[in-house]
């Protein structure tokens, strides 16, 4: 998956691959653990994947 590898490769965001018959996505699992700062981190990377395509 594209998107999959472009948050690994350019910011090292890890996220789990779904792939099924029926569908295929990427699973987002933040917990208590995860920082807000974190989750910006993650927000911004798909906000630029949204604005720029940079896949």
């Amino acid at each position: 998956m594209k998107l999959w590898a472009h948050l690994w490769d350019r910011h090292r965001i890890q996220l789990g691959a779904t792939v099924r018959d029926e569908f295929r996505g990427l699973r987002v699992s933040p917990n208590i653990y995860t920082t807000l700062a974190e989750l910006d981190r993650f927000c911004t990377a798909v906000e630029q994947v949204i604005r720029k395509g940079a896949l």
